[in-house]
């Protein structure tokens, strides 16, 4: 039976999420870099941030804001994000800003929110946070930049810093050049090779071997973070089905077909070319052809054969040092439940 995420996280043993850590990737440099300069800028006031769904867009804003101060911040919860008019963004800012409702008729609120949003610049920045902007009607955006440029407070503008945060950039389509003189957008590329090992070493590392972990960050969907935990908590659901708590470089070759690397598998297992061509009764030149993936003039069905005898014992034995590993660490088992 297939068992939910929160269920295996219970089962190992946590209580709380453990994949809540912030990590100084490259992309939060980047973030921390851009929206810095957008703080400190007159003119780029705009920034597009972009990225795939679950790439880490609003957590990595959230925490580069955290890390450069004490902010003014404001976010839209409206859920029907192409229905949002600039109207709605006024009174949002000033709710957000001051202790007064907003103003129902538009000449007084106009009035109302330059004087918000200018006593409240005064102390620190503000920022406003759009998700989903590229779902936002154009004129909307538009009417913004007017709004941003347009409200003034002794003697000056651009008074606040409006962050779009989205799949696609918002100030890409038609009709937006205007706001592109002025603005500046940034795509998230997502987690590199070394930031996937540091992130599950993080997180659930203690639950994986260092092998597994190679193998998992050289997959393509782990890149994204959501994705990144989805594959995490299969592995570990998977080895509870074997009866570990610890996640094999098997379980990953095994389940996402990546090319494993007989060598190291020897080497962990501690038997010689010779032996294992020994104990399975291969012919030593098909045991070296194997291990070195090289073919030659074996034919393919004898060396698919032989790759598969080869492949089968050292996953079973690597099974069995793992199982013994875990058995013999109380220490591990106490921590995991």
């Amino acid at each position: 039976m297939e068992i939910s995420s929160l269920e295996t996280l219970a089962e190992y043993g946590y209580k709380t999420d453990p994949f809540s850590v912030t990590m100084e990737t490259a992309d939060y440099v980047r973030m921390k870099r851009l929206i810095g300069l957008a703080l400190a800028s007159d003119r780029y006031k705009f920034l597009s941030i972009t990225g795939e769904r679950g790439i880490g867009k609003s957590v990595t804003v959230g925490n580069v804001l955290k890390c450069l101060g004490d902010i003014h911040l404001v976010e839209t919860l409206s859920s029907a994000k192409e229905r949002i008019l600039i109207e709605d963004i006024e009174r949002s800012m000033i709710l957000e800003l001051s202790n007064e409702r907003p103003r129902h008729r538009k000449d007084l609120r106009v009035v109302q929110f330059r004087h918000t949003i200018g006593k409240a610049s005064e102390s620190k920045p503000i920022v406003l946070i759009l998700e989903e902007a590229h779902r936002m009607h154009g004129q909307t955006l538009r009417s913004l930049k007017s709004t941003l440029e347009n409200t003034k407070w002794k003697g000056r503008a651009n008074l606040f810093t409006v962050i779009l945060i989205g799949h696609g950039n918002a100030l890409g389509r038609d009709g937006m050049s205007e706001i592109r003189l002025r603005a500046d957008s940034a795509q998230m590329v997502g987690l590199s090779t070394e930031e996937i090992k540091q992130y599950i070493k993080a997180t659930i590392g203690e639950h994986f071997e260092n092998g597994a972990i190679n193998a998992i960050s050289s997959l393509r969907d782990a890149r994204n973070y959501l994705d990144l935990q989805s594959i995490l908590l299969g592995f570990m659901g998977r080895a509870l089905g074997y009866g570990r708590r610890v996640v094999t470089e098997v379980d990953v070759i095994d389940t996402c077909g990546i090319k494993p690397n007989i060598k190291d598998m020897l080497e962990k297992v501690g038997i010689s070319q010779s032996e294992l061509a020994k104990r399975l009764d291969l012919s030593k030149t098909l045991t070296n052809k194997v291990i070195n993936d090289k073919q030659g003039d074996i034919p393919k069905r004898t060396f698919e054969e032989g790759k598969g005898q080869i492949m089968g014992f050292l996953a079973e034995e690597l099974r069995k040092i793992d199982g013994n590993k875990i058995d013999g660490n109380t220490e591990l088992l106490e921590k995991a439940s």
